[in-house]
């Protein structure tokens, strides 16, 4: 186990601010969302990504503001600025 406070991984698939995070409920995965209007999910070890929504393009607003896995981690919530909330499959 590292020492407490050593970073273990940086993320820097965005091309916009980062405006949230969520762990995946198996702790394996990271989901952020972004002023990309794109919600990346990626390994926490590794930073890979493994997925990019990309479903709020269309939004004429600047950024996805929110994120979250549901509890089976099979599906992810992501809330735009248009007042839109997106349910969408993962797993």
């Amino acid at each position: 186990m590292p020492a407490r406070g050593t970073l273990l991984t940086v993320y820097a698939g965005h091309t916009e601010r980062v405006s949230a995070v969520g762990w995946s409920p198996d702790g394996h995965c990271v989901a952020s969302s972004s002023w990309d209007k794109t919600v990346h999910v990626w390994e926490a070890v590794s930073g890979r990504t493994t997925y990019i929504y990309r479903g709020h393009a269309q939004s004429l607003y600047d950024f996805v503001e929110a994120v979250a896995w549901s509890p089976d981690g099979s599906r992810i919530v992501s809330g735009n600025e248009d007042h839109t909330a997106h349910i969408w499959t993962f797993a």
